[in-house]
């Protein structure tokens, strides 16, 4: 009897320390799991922590005591690729339309002028994707770097000329953006100088049809010309309400790349900055003249028929009234007349051959890509340059300035490839139109 509850004593026993046993490895496994989950998120708030707090604190470049946070870099980044992908969306839409017109045209001359410009669309499509693809990411990077930079420099040379920048100016520049003008339109600016009166002599006055028509260049002049300013500012185009509401997807967007409203006025501000110390610049600027021609011309696709329309003008044929009847371009309805034109204009066999006759010579037949030309040379003159050499003397010279400041300055860059963190989103197929249209 007594061995017997011995037995059971110890099979008692036993199963207690099993029990315990499994108690204990379960709780060893419960530890070791709540320590790895905590280990987990511990490194994943460490992580959120030092992608949201310290990495975008982090000094890239210092110029003269101002710096550029990885933050600072990062908004300006999105914010140029966004509106290189808004772009992009509104020339593929134009493409979409263009060739769903081109396919409708009966037309060949028009169906291949359509074509001409959806070749135009694509190229600057296929542009935009280089510009944000990845193999271009650090080329990216560097000009966005670069242009914060200079525009350090082009706010303390502005400041340095007077120049000041309002927060009403701002406001103008930003509620503008969406079709909203409170104080009324602002008056339009003329898109094309007006160009000074032709100084065609007698003789040359005489070559030209009895009544010519306008020339293209000078009915853009005309067109330019702004109206006499209203007495009255023209009403809003948008009430209040719908600005606000416009507004709202707009800074959603904005958010998305970590701009603030208050962070966005700024860069308009630097913005504004940069526009008037242009308008300083050129205002410096004697305004460069260049030598230009006015001349006429007769385009046929053959070189049998220029050459008996060349007989024609040799036999004292009209100039105006065979290129109405035979010219094949856009200038036919005006007696050929091109107007007033520069050096790089036109295709080069074109602009050989009128630089280099005389005033009233005709010359050709020449030979393009357009077919067989007849040109006159009405008049050769020294004339106001046009718009684009102008800008483009601005640009030197303010390139100049922006020059002599980093010669001057002490930039440092930080220790770590701050290229790194050069963004690669927005991306074009991630991204819907912009809300400004």
């Amino acid at each position: 009897m007594f061995n017997k509850n011995k037995s059971k004593k110890k099979q008692s026993l036993g199963r207690v320390g099993r029990v315990e046993r499994e108690q204990r490895y379960n709780q060893m496994i419960r530890i070791t799991t709540f320590s790895v989950v905590g280990l987990v998120l511990l490194v994943t708030v460490i992580g959120i922590v030092y992608n949201t707090l310290v990495v975008p604190s982090r000094t890239l470049a210092t110029v003269d005591g101002q710096e550029i946070l990885v933050s600072d870099f990062q908004q300006r980044v999105k914010l140029e690729r966004g509106e290189l992908v808004s772009l992009y969306n509104r020339y593929y839409n134009d493409y979409q339309t263009y060739q769903q017109f081109a396919q409708t045209m009966t037309d060949a001359t028009q169906q291949q002028q359509i074509l001409g410009y959806l070749q135009q669309i694509q190229a600057t499509l296929q542009q935009i994707e280089f510009q944000l693809g990845p193999e271009n990411q650090e080329s990216f990077g560097t000009q966005i770097m670069n242009q914060m930079i200079d525009e350090i420099f082009i706010v303390k040379e502005a400041e340095s000329r007077g120049i000041t920048v309002t927060d009403e100016e701002i406001d103008e520049v930003f509620q503008g953006q969406f079709g909203y003008y409170p104080g009324g339109f602002p008056t339009p600016e003329p898109t094309t100088a007006p160009l000074p009166t032709s100084t065609l002599s007698p003789t040359q006055v005489a070559m030209l049809s009895p009544t010519p028509e306008p020339t293209q260049a000078e009915d853009q002049a005309e067109e330019a010309t702004p109206a006499a300013p209203a007495d009255q500012a023209l009403p809003t185009s948008v009430t209040e309400e719908e600005f606000e509401a416009n507004k709202e997807p707009f800074m959603d967007e904005l958010r998305s790349y970590g701009y603030t409203e208050e962070e966005y006025k700024e860069f308009i501000r630097v913005q504004l900055y940069r526009q008037k110390l242009n308008a300083d610049i050129e205002a410096g600027i004697t305004p460069p003249t260049e030598e230009q021609v006015r001349a006429r011309h007769i385009l046929v696709e053959d070189l049998e028929t220029a050459e008996d329309i060349r007989q024609q003008l040799d036999d004292g044929g009209d100039f105006g009234d065979l290129a109405r009847e035979f010219s094949t371009d856009g200038s036919a309805a005006s007696g050929g007349d091109l107007g007033w034109f520069p050096r790089g204009r036109m295709v080069e066999p074109f602009e050989e051959a009128a630089f280099g006759a005389e005033v009233g010579e005709i010359v050709g037949p020449v030979e393009s890509q357009f077919g067989y030309h007849l040109i006159q040379v009405l008049g050769k003159e020294e004339r106001p340059a046009s718009a684009s050499a102008m800008d483009n003397l601005v640009f030197t010279t303010l390139t100049d300035i922006l020059n002599q400041y980093k010669e001057e300055a002490d930039i440092e860059f930080g220790e770590e490839d701050w290229v790194k963190y050069t963004p690669n989103e927005p991306d074009i197929l991630r991204i819907q139109q912009s809300p400004i249209q």
